[in-house]
């Protein structure tokens, strides 16, 4: 070709790529088809005219098949084509049923046209999935047929990811959506926090928390879903995990619709299988939902859309009812005796009366009663609900209230979507949607304790708008522009309204107290109150430091591709950004938090917490000086160039680049958030310590080293006021010498791809496919956690004083946790390479096998930078001279003085994971379709597992390796899938009767049955006499002395308890980072439904039934792996080793549905 041929198209192409507005980006939705055109010989066949239509729409696109016989349609909405091939001197070939996936790149290889009159027509049907014998991309997809007749109980779509190899087993939901979006799983080897999951091209992961998928969408308004788990092309994003593309349903020439019914009740459910163990009646469990979809053309007869070509709609609507019980929960609340200062009937759980002691004379109340003149007028005792279960028979004066309430959670799901073609080279879409789940009651996410104290709404609502833009300037060059907006937003409301919200408000009340610092506080929020452990279940006033106030997060994107088709390649280049808002709702202990706890140590003690707060006798308070929200910015820009080059008819080439530039995440306003930076820490600017010293009366006190003065023991390691900086090495947000991000600016990162896809036979049933790419992660850092750090945020404390004085004192500053950061940190990435074979088994059965490799670099862990040495605490200068045998507190000897805990994020870390994966796939043919997944794996990395009194964090002292690296606490050896739809035959068509027809025809069974390795768990200790064996350090392991796995796993012994034993003074452990492996996954989830047609098969009804866990198989899911030891190193648990938690028993559900 001519340079002048090649000119004009990339003037244009650049003109498209940089006019465009500056935006924010997001993936295509759209597939490609390709194919070649031959004669009989099999030489190929340049200029036939090549039509693609879709079944659905009617709308069609024709192009040429080029000078090597190839044609290539792309930007091509998912629907269902039929193929029409036409040249002169042949006959005219067409294949119906052509599937076209998002982002899939459908070969339908060589199409031999026959010689003969262009009239003839020779029709094919297209059978099953097709070979990926022209892309080197590592995907799998849910069809429409999957979505439609498989279970979920919760009717959420990340649920069904499950049937794709690789992804990682976690149950069910029992709602879609949960409180704030679904929690996804682990795909390939990667975090789920690093999973991009997109609704039309638009990224819907939560941004603070990405591994939840927060712009739910139902499973009625899903037309299918594309996941990409490896070697992709340069034009997918990526966040060096899997890209999981839902795409919604559009409307068609005809119209279709949809109205349904699903219900559960605790009548249908089995019981649980500890329940069945202590005779305990199910729960309450009642779901109610209700829905509908309607789509097709918009149009006016004889005015508007005649021909129904022009403009299709799509809307869909889904409510859910729910109402759940919460778990019982029990209290010890104030007597209305004790409200009023009368103890005369409180007793211990010993049923011995407990002495009050007067605060000023140290000697009995009489009568155990506080005279009404004395009684604090702002006790806040009044606030608690009063005793509602009172007999000692039976709660061994452990507790007098009791509540287990029904929370409801009504929840609503609403979608549209437009399609606009007013050309044969435009086509549009616009789709909205809206999403709303509230929780109400007590026991809320961030609720406020205890239970019954404060109803609160939990409202959680998402909206989103996107629009896309097809543009065909001639049939070898493509544009795509697409452009959305996301909106979340949290917020915690009064149930009751303003009667509600008076049981929180000072002066609503009556407390009149006062506070500190009362500009952080102007709703005039009561404080946080305690009463210590001595009261068994302890009445404590908590809640969350955003208490009544909201969150919200926005996503921009916009981004514009142009494809290009010459010979043998498929150029594409495009340029796309984000911009991304998130505010976390303002934090702090705003309001302040009195502990009115029993302490022999507070010489005005009254030997009872609850005579404390009537008295108005407070061991501690703390109160917060500011009170800010984390508002935070991001921006991310990435362009690339990818080329498909068709090498020959057997052999593809994918190969591309992707250029990546961000920003960090950074906060908005100056001086409200800080870390603590490592490189400006001197420790010459900590302030003195109150220190341990024998006071007056050879009372244990804290001395002053300044001025000599003593206080009460409590102060000892505060800071001395008026010396040195609380804060040492603190950056507030906005210091213009460091960066605004709290780290250094990284540069445009380099994301190369290669892969090939390779037909050995020539024949389309075969591929060899492999690919490898380099991923970037660019949304992992947020600063939310940094808002109540030192210097942005103090919180002083005092203690031993009374509500009617404490205003007197401003308080003392102490060490604080704060939160540090590697300013070198780079950006997380991913090699990923991929390598395995397609073969197109017949009888519509797709047959892939592959292995998988995913090395992350670059991950961030975070570890306890300030955590003491080992031994530390047995040195003889670390001895507290005051308490003979005991050391310091920690804070007296830490590697960073001035800090208690410091959590430094540090991106040095790595993860390795290999897999085989194989999925055998039939597409619903013949009343059968069937799905096989299996996943054999290895996932090893640095990384902390959740456990209890166990140690499984990143070391400061121990060597790396052998403390942390190992199996991940999501690895699962073996994952096996099976999923299926059979429908079975019609039995009228042997036995033609009405009866027979609508009682034994039109019955289905579907079904999900999984069977998975369990995941592995670290072991943990206590001892029964609290001793310190190592003296600070990383912690501290069992000693591995046998075999864990001897024997079999039984529900008392699922592992050999016998295997651990009690370290020594000094000895680390030699377990490694986990020892055995929690009980495994099997079960079946089945559905069956018979449908009722009217008026034909297009209409019906259908009634459908289904069984979670249908065979009640009692599935253990958690061990007890806490082993106690006593001082000669025997084991004492009873239950070390014993199953705790099983899986959900049977849950049935059933469901009426009328479709159209």
């Amino acid at each position: 070709m001519s340079k002048s041929r090649h000119s004009s198209p990339l003037s244009r192409l650049l003109f498209l790529l940089l006019s465009g507005p500056a935006a924010f980006a997001q993936m295509t939705v759209t597939g490609t088809v390709v194919g070649t055109v031959t004669d009989p010989s099999g030489q190929v066949v340049p200029a036939a005219k090549v039509t693609l239509t879709s079944e659905k729409t009617g709308d069609s696109r024709a192009t040429t098949s080029n000078e090597i016989g190839a044609f290539n349609f792309v930007a091509v909405p998912p629907d269902t084509y039929s193929l029409r091939v036409e040249h002169g001197g042949f006959k005219t070939f067409q294949r119906t049923g052509v599937v076209v996936s998002a982002n899939e790149r459908v070969a339908v290889g060589d199409i031999q046209l026959q010689i003969g009159a262009v009239t003839d027509t020779v029709t094919v049907e297209a059978q099953g999935a097709m070979v990926q014998t022209d892309s080197a991309e590592h995907s799998a997809q849910l069809t429409s047929s999957q979505l439609g007749n498989l279970t979920a109980r919760g009717r959420d779509v990340v649920s069904l990811l499950r049937t794709i190899p690789g992804v990682q087993y976690q149950a069910d939901q029992d709602s879609v959506g949960g409180s704030f979006g679904t929690s996804t799983p682990n795909i390939g080897g990667v975090s789920n926090s690093n999973n991009i999951l997109a609704v039309d091209g638009v990224v819907s992961n939560d941004l603070g928390t990405p591994a939840t998928f927060s712009s739910v969408t139902t499973l009625d308004a899903i037309g299918e879903v594309k996941v990409i788990l490896n070697s992709y092309q340069a034009e997918y994003a990526g966040n060096g995990g899997a890209v999981v593309e839902v795409v919604t349903k559009s409307g068609g020439k005809d119209y279709h619709g949809s109205g349904y019914w699903y219900v559960r009740n605790e009548d249908l459910n089995a019981n649980d299988f500890f329940n069945n163990r202590t005779n305990v009646p199910r729960p309450e469990y009642r779901y109610n939902t209700f829905g509908a979809t309607l789509g097709g053309p918009i149009y006016i007869p004889g005015k508007f859309n005649t021909q129904k070509n022009l403009l299709f709609g799509f809307y869909a609507l889904e409510n859910w009812s729910i109402r759940v019980p919460g778990a019982l929960t029990q209290y010890t609340m104030p007597t209305a005796s004790e409200r009023i200062g009368d103890f005369s009937q409180t007793l211990d759980t010993n049923g011995k009366q407990i002495v009050i002691t007067d605060p000023v004379t140290r000697a009995p109340v009489p009568g155990n009663a506080i005279q009404k003149s004395r009684l604090d007028p702002v006790a806040l005792l009044n606030t608690l609900p009063l005793p509602n279960f009172t007999s000692r028979a039976i709660t061994g004066g452990n507790y007098n209230y009791q509540i287990q309430e029904v929370l409801n959670d009504p929840k609503r799901s609403q979608l549209f979507k437009f399609d606009i073609v007013p050309s044969d080279k435009d086509r549009f879409f616009v789709r909205g949607k809206t999403w709303l789940a509230q929780q109400n009651g007590y026991a809320v996410a961030a609720g406020a304790k205890p239970t019954g104290f404060f109803a609160q709404c939990y409202c959680f609502t998402e909206s989103g708008l996107s629009i896309g833009w097809t543009h065909i300037f001639t049939p070898t060059i493509v544009m795509e522009a697409t452009a959305g907006i996301r909106h979340n937003h949290e917020a915690w409301y009064p149930v009751g309204g303003q009667a509600d919200l008076d049981k929180v408000l000072r002066s609503a009340v009556g407390f009149t107290a006062g506070q500190w610092y009362p500009q952080s506080n102007p709703q005039g929020i009561i404080p946080r109150f305690s009463f210590g452990t001595s009261l068994p279940n302890s009445p404590d006033v908590t809640f969350d430091d955003r208490f009544l106030t909201g969150g919200t997060d926005f996503t921009f994107s916009f981004n514009d591709n142009v494809t290009i088709t010459r010979a043998a390649h498929t150029f594409k280049l495009g340029v796309a950004v984000y911009r991304l808002r998130e505010y976390e709702g303002e934090r702090s202990k705003f309001d302040g938090t009195f502990n009115f706890q029993k302490d022999t140590n507070n010489p005005f003690d009254t030997n009872f917490a609850f005579a404390n707060a009537a008295f108005g006798i407070f061991d501690s308070y703390t109160e917060s000086n500011a009170r800010f929200g984390a508002n935070e910015r991001e921006s991310i820009a990435e362009w690339f160039a990818q080329d498909t080059w068709k090498v020959n008819r057997r052999l593809t080439l994918d190969y591309g680049m992707r250029f990546s530039w961000y920003n960090q995440m950074y906060p908005r306003y100056d001086g409200q958030q800080s870390v603590l930076t490592l490189d400006l820490y001197k420790t010459s600017q900590v302030p003195l310590f109150y220190q341990p010293a024998i006071g007056p009366n050879n009372v244990r006190s804290a001395k002053d080293p300044v001025t000599g003065q003593f206080l009460p023991a409590a102060y000892i390691g505060a800071f001395v006021p008026g010396t040195g900086n609380p804060a040492p090495g603190g950056v507030l947000s906005g210091d213009k010498n460091y960066p605004r991000g709290f780290v250094d600016q990284q540069p445009v990162l380099y994301g190369p791809r290669f892969g090939f896809a390779y037909d050995p036979f020539g024949k389309g049933k075969t591929a060899i496919r492999a690919g490898a790419s380099i991923l970037y992660n660019m949304r992992l850092t947020k600063w939310s956690q940094t808002t109540e750090n030192p210097p942005a945020i103090f919180t002083p404390i005092t203690f031993y004083g009374n509500l009617n004085s404490f205003l007197q004192s401003t308080g003392v500053l102490a060490p604080s946790d704060t939160n540090a950061y590697n300013r070198q940190n780079k950006t997380p990435n991913n090699y990923n390479i991929t390598f395995g074979v397609q073969q197109d088994l017949g009888f519509s059965t797709l047959l892939d096998v592959s292995y998988l490799g995913v090395f992350a670099r670059h991950m961030p862990q975070t570890l306890a930078l300030n955590t003491v040495p080992y031994g530390a605490r047995f040195l003889a200068q670390n001895q507290d001279p005051t308490s003979p045998g005991k050391p310091l507190i920690d804070n007296f000897f830490r590697p960073f003085p001035g800090y208690n805990n410091i959590t430094l994020t540090d991106n040095a870390y790595s993860s390795n994971y290999h897999a085989l994966l194989l999925s055998l796939n039939r597409r619903f043919a013949k009343g059968l379709q069937l799905g096989l997944a299996y996943t054999y794996s290895k996932y090893l990395d640095y990384a902390a597992i959740s456990c209890t009194s166990c140690t499984t964090n990143i070391p400061v002292y121990r060597p790396l390796r052998s403390w942390i690296y190992g199996l991940d606490g999501s690895d699962q050896t073996h994952n096996v899938v099976v999923n299926f739809t059979y429908q079975a035959p019609n039995v009228s068509r042997l036995l033609p009767n009405p009866v027979v027809h609508h009682l034994l025809d039109d019955w289905q069974l579907s079904g999900i049955a999984q069977f998975v390795s369990g995941t592995p768990m670290p072991i943990g200790f206590t001892t029964t006499d609290g001793a310190d064996l190592t003296g600070g350090g990383d912690g501290q392991r069992v000693n591995i002395v046998g075999d864990a796995n001897a024997g079999s796993s039984t529900f008392y012994h699922w592992f050999n308890p016998a295997a651990f034993a009690r370290p020594g003074k000094g000895d680390p452990g030699n377990a490694g980072k986990t020892s055995v492996r929690n009980p495994g996954v099997n079960n079946w989830d089945l559905a069956l439904s018979k449908s009722f047609p009217v008026s034909g098969e297009k209409r019906f009804f259908q009634f459908r039934w289904e069984a979670y866990n249908a065979f009640n198989h009692t599935q253990y899911s958690g061990l007890n792996t806490t082993a106690r030891f006593d001082p000669a190193g025997t084991q004492v648990n009873p239950l070390f080793g014993q199953v705790t938690t099983t899986r959900a028993p049977r849950v049935m559900q059933g469901s009426l549905r009328f479709t159209f």
